[in-house]
């Protein structure tokens, strides 16, 4: 029964519509700023939980049914009788469990019911919830067209319910969602994500045509008939780092069949960006980083994890970018015709694949368009920068503000959102210097163990060890994890400045080994710094033309913060502290390269098994030996550095490119990698030692005591 208002007179009851409850009231007016509505405040207001309106045109076993009487799984399931040389009705029953093991629950109970406690665990977590209600009457518009696929990307476990949250609130359809096979041990949640739409899928089985025809059919008929949206992640798994990952195209290809297919006349993609001031996830993160194996998913694990309940992750940000019309993007590039001839049994020609991978990174490309930038990132990669320069640095606060604004006026200038509101606050800062000054000992007291404000001075202090092991009980103090830690912060901070600092790269290394380096000679050096860092920044150009365009516009940028000099023929860099910053975005990721590539120098015969853990907390065996080379090594050549090339995930993607690049070969079977080309690698760790050295001694020799903007 819902609560009586108490101001419309006694003994009358009143129902909360979530789509006018969202509309700017003046208890509202206070929290919408360019990042719209508060929506933890928003539900903070007297009433009950809205009434939501929109229930599935099909039932869960109608859909079910459905598949399972469809003539893509009646024929899969006839060629497995086949193959065994059975009956097809004792093959059926394999074919329904796959189905229900897979189907979701939607109903309305449960989703209010996780509602009301998802939004107990945020009102304890976050101190907002930001999304603009624009936003959500875009999606509504779009649902009401016709199939919609909600492509959120994916940094923590919040992502997996805080868009069916968000849609419930705001009236919007909640989606089915896509979700792994690791939920379906967490006991008396798996059922409460199944009534909430989640269903189940693995993580692979190419090899099981059975259940590749149960899950595409599965997948299809839900979009194909708009049961609801549908919802996955496109990017496949959870950054773990803060970069946007390259995404995948498997669930994505399988999700837009229907309109190859001609069975839907068009299906809207919708983006969308969520930014967190910080992740609940983020030491267990580092943890793994450094070898700790992932929690499984289980209920236990779930219990475990209240104590993250217990510490404010301060804001959270909701864009849905413009929706995306599939036909749009796709005519001309395709040809339905010929799938339709045969639906869902046509394979994708490889024209058709480059289509749905460009317009897979255009999703997430979107995604990177419309992130919030955060102070807490800004302050990581200018605490990093500092660090990185031999030596204890130390800034006065008032040289902390002055180096922060720069770095959050110049991602203004490149059209990224900042939020530089103090966690808090009540009211939106009149300046970024203002929101700056009030809420920076709030921001820089959970970044990092070594920053330490002490009154005007900010220290940062913390030395590499000689000799690096991982304890998992003095984590907190452990000035690699905090570095690592730093890193993954900065990491949201570089999609916004990843062309200019390649391109600062290319010049400073120029600058050292050519005295006068044409701008002809300058792209080239971009190009090889660009392909070194490929599995690293998200930046995609298919064409020569492309590449030169967003070359030219990376300089022109550069000049315009007055980084870069050009006289028409010649490149040079002005040596300014902001240029050395954009240097240090991409000083780990080049030093990296250099750690592995001189290692398979002295071990060229060797065989690294790169998957296979050595036991509980150890890291795997191949990156372990990397890691015991980097320790031993005399670290002072690149200071600070080394720290950041102890993750698992830069030498894991360093690894990966010297692959696509030659140099090295992966057995599959056995599972390792080993040295392909002795030439190849020579030349690559001779070119890469030059990049390291040149750009630390770059960044080293800018040092930043008192910064002059």
């Amino acid at each position: 029964m819902p609560p009586k208002d108490t101001k419309g007179g006694a003994g009358e009851e009143r129902k909360i519509d979530a789509a006018a409850s969202l509309e700017l009231t003046p208890a509202l007016k206070l929290r919408y700023t360019g990042f719209g509505i508060d929506v933890i405040r928003l539900l903070r207001l007297p009433g009950d939980l809205p009434m939501y309106k929109h229930f599935t045109p099909r039932p869960p076993w109608q859909i079910r049914d459905a598949v399972l009487k469809s003539a893509r799984v009646r024929s899969a399931v006839q060629r497995l009788a086949d193959q065994r040389g059975v009956p097809a009705s004792l093959v059926r029953p394999e074919a329904e469990a796959i189905i229900n093991t897979m189907g979701h629950e939607l109903g309305v109970n449960a989703i209010r019911t996780l509602g009301y406690c998802l939004h107990k665990v945020l009102c304890a977590v976050y101190s907002e919830v930001r999304v603009d209600p624009a936003d959500l009457d875009a999606v509504k518009q779009a649902v009401e067209q016709g199939p919609v696929l909600i492509l959120p990307n994916h940094r923590s476990y919040m992502d997996f319910l805080i868009v069916s949250y968000i849609f419930f609130f705001g009236g919007v359809p909640v989606p089915a969602i896509a979700s792994g096979q690791d939920f379906l041990s967490m006991g008396p949640v798996t059922g409460l994500l199944r009534r909430c739409g989640a269903f189940f899928m693995r993580r692979s089985f190419k090899d099981d045509p059975l259940y590749w025809a149960c899950f595409s059919e599965y997948v299809q008929s839900i979009v194909s008939f708009g049961d609801q949206p549908l919802e996955f992640f496109v990017e496949g798994t959870r950054s773990r780092t803060g970069k946007a990952l390259h995404p995948k195209v498997g669930l994505f290809g399988v999700s837009l069949r229907p309109y190859f297919d001609c069975r839907a006349p068009d299906i809207t993609l919708v983006p969308v960006a969520i930014t967190y001031e910080e992740r609940m996830e983020t030491h267990s993160y580092v943890k793994e980083m450094l070898g700790t194996p992932k929690t499984r998913e289980s209920f236990g694990a779930l219990i475990q994890a209240r104590s993250v309940m217990q510490h404010n992750c301060g804001r959270m940000h909701i864009k849905v970018g413009p929706c995306i019309s599939a036909r749009a993007e796709l005519e001309g590039r395709i040809s339905r015709r010929r799938h339709s001839e045969a639906p869902g049994a046509t394979p994708f020609s490889d024209e058709e694949k480059d289509a749905l991978l460009d317009l897979a990174y255009k999703v997430v490309t979107t995604h990177q368009e419309h992130f919030v930038i955060t102070v807490p990132s800004s302050l990581s990669a200018l605490v990093l920068y500092w660090s990185y320069q031999f030596g204890t640095s130390t800034a006065t606060v008032d040289a902390v503000v002055d180096a922060c604004e720069r770095v959050c006026q110049e991602v203004q200038q490149r059209g990224h959102r900042i939020d530089v509101q103090p966690r808090g606050a009540t009211e939106s800062s009149t300046s970024i210097r203002h929101g700056l000054s009030a809420g920076l000992a709030g921001w820089l007291s959970p970044l990092h163990p070594a920053a330490v404000l002490s009154g005007p001075i900010l220290d940062y202090s913390g030395a590499m060890p000689a000799s690096y092991c991982v304890n998992i009980d003095e984590i907190p103090a452990d000035p690699v994890f905090g570095t690592i830690l730093l890193g993954h912060q900065r990491n949201e901070l570089l999609h916004v400045f990843a062309a200019e600092a390649i391109a600062v790269a290319a010049v400073v290394t120029l600058s050292y080994t050519v005295t006068r380096p044409s701008k002809r000679d300058v792209y080239r050096e971009f190009c090889f710094v660009h392909n070194l860092l490929h599995n690293e920044v998200i930046l995609r150009w298919k064409t020569e033309d492309d590449s030169e365009q967003a070359f030219d516009a990376a300089l022109d940028r550069l000049q315009a913060s007055k980084c870069l000099a050009y006289d028409g023929s010649t490149l040079q860099s002005t040596g300014n502290w902001f240029t050395s910053f954009l240097a240090s975005l991409v000083l780990p990721f080049i030093v990296t390269s250099t750690v592995v590539t001189e290692w398979w120098l002295a071990n060229p015969a060797a065989h690294l098994d790169t998957t296979a853990q050595a036991g509980p907390g150890v890291p795997p065996q191949g990156l372990g030996l990397i890691r015991t080379h980097l320790e031993q090594t005399d670290s002072c050549t690149f200071g600070k550095v080394y720290a950041e090339c102890l993750s698992s995930d830069i030498l894991k993607n360093t690894i990966a490119r010297l692959q696509s690049n030659g140099v090295l070969r992966a057995d599959p079977s056995a599972k390792t990698v080993s040295l392909r080309s002795v030439e190849k690698l020579t030349q690559a760790a001779d070119h890469t030692r030059t990049l390291a050295m040149t750009i630390t001694s770059f960044v080293q020799g800018a040092r930043l005591a008192q910064p002059k903007l």
